[in-house]
């Protein structure tokens, strides 16, 4: 092997190296930005799961469907303010903006089915057919 061939291989295993070294680079930035920081906290998620068993007890002793209706929109109201606050709580803490990367596509995600629900709820409950509406 000349000179020349020897320098030449030395430069595309140098190369080789740093693209390597670039791709780990990346792939460690993106894993440490997915993972920094999750949407709603564990705590939050149990309060949420304790006031919809209360919701479910009230609902269960309801007179009306229109009281059943006005317990579950009560609680809906209830719990996504619970996961609001312990969302900001949560990116306060991690020193993360709330609505970018993770929090932007959780609340992307959360949108519309969320609006969706909500607006079958209405037809369903125009319609009479409240029995269709899930607790």
């Amino acid at each position: 092997m000349s000179a020349v061939e020897r320098i030449e291989s030395e430069e595309e295993s140098i190369a080789l190296q740093d693209r390597a070294m670039d791709n780990l680079r990346y792939i460690r930035e993106t894993m440490e930005r997915a993972t920094s920081f999750t949407a709603v906290p564990g705590v939050g998620g149990v309060l949420m799961g304790a006031t919809a068993l209360v919701a479910a007890w009230l609902a269960a002793h309801s007179s009306s469907s229109r009281q059943w209706l006005a317990v579950w929109a009560i609680e809906a109201v209830i719990a996504i303010a619970i996961a609001l606050y312990a969302m900001v709580r949560k990116s306060r803490a991690a020193g993360m903006l709330l609505l970018s990367g993770p929090g932007l596509k959780f609340a992307a995600a959360l949108a519309p089915p969320l609006f969706v629900g909500g607006i079958l709820s209405a037809v369903l409950w125009r319609s009479g057919q409240v029995g269709m509406l899930p607790g």
